[in-house]
């Protein structure tokens, strides 16, 4: 399993809804 950043470890936790926020 690749290291994750803390962004990318939020997308995969939150799900969209984060997805479309910060990640933006």
């Amino acid at each position: 399993m690749k290291k994750l950043s803390k962004k990318e470890l939020a997308t995969v936790v939150g799900g969209p809804e984060i997805r479309v926020g910060p990640g933006s």
